[in-house]
């Protein structure tokens, strides 16, 4: 027994589900396209959950990058800036 017979048979057999079953090839290409639509989407979310991942990773790595910028300048402004004579012995 196919997996079409078995679930006709798990459902209660009314005239609206008998119907949807008489055009067998129609119920196959919608079942298709179905398919095709949900692996799709799959992938989009797939895509756009890795490319904000990767944004996020960019975004982390130029805010640091500019803290260690602005680290560093105020370390330098803290430094005194006269220099030492050099020594003579």
């Amino acid at each position: 027994m196919g997996k079409v017979e078995i679930k006709i048979r798990k459902k209660i057999l009314t005239p609206d589900n008998l119907q949807q079953y008489r055009n067998y090839p129609a119920l196959l290409k919608k079942y298709e396209r179905n398919k095709r639509f949900k692996r799709a989407l799959k992938i989009f979310i797939y895509s756009l959950a890795l490319t904000m991942f990767v944004l996020a990773l960019i975004f982390l790595s130029m805010w640091k990058v500019l803290m260690d910028k602005d680290q560093e300048l105020k370390d330098q402004d803290k430094k005194p800036t006269t220099e030492q004579a050099p020594r003579t012995p």
